[in-house]
């Protein structure tokens, strides 16, 4: 059986100096190989931050564009509900005037009262119509136009 006292003293050193390195390889494999996981993590992060970012930006541009769109349908709603409100309140007017008087026998029954209150009559019914008609489009073009639910992202490690 071999001693420690047997072994000479340059062997021992050998053996020394083979165990200082192999120690100084693990320890530098290990911090190699965490260097090399916090790189990543750290990568991780900054790409999750970066497409967090980029996604948020993408739908702040699309809720704009989704109101520019409601604001121009809304525009363009209003606009034929005045037209059709002018058409009709030209129409209506139309209808009174003959009805007033100028040969029916049936328009003679009722008087200039009667005739302005069925004018207004059809004129606010043809308003109305025509702005629920307008604001059922508008909100039919907001709902087309709103952004769709984002999938959420797995979270870096």
């Amino acid at each position: 059986m071999t001693t420690l006292e047997s072994i000479p003293s340059d062997t021992k050193q050998v053996a020394n100096d083979v165990a200082s390195g192999v120690a100084d390889a693990i320890t530098t494999a290990v911090a190699t190989a965490s260097d090399a996981v916090s790189d990543a993590v750290e990568s991780a992060k900054r790409q999750g931050r970066r497409a967090r970012r980029k996604a948020h930006r993408a739908t702040k541009a699309q809720n704009r564009r989704a109101q520019k769109q409601v604001k121009k349908t809304r525009s363009d709603a209003a606009t034929l509900l005045s037209d059709f409100s002018e058409e009709a309140a030209r129409r209506a007017t139309d209808v009174a005037a003959a009805a007033q008087g100028r040969g029916s026998k049936k328009a003679k029954k009722h008087g200039k009262f009667y005739w302005t209150v069925l004018t207004v009559a059809i004129l606010g019914a043809a308003a109305g119509g025509g702005k629920y008609l307008a604001d059922k489009a508008a909100d039919k073009s907001a709902a087309k136009s709103a952004p769709p639910v984002q999938p959420r992202e797995p979270a870096a490690i």
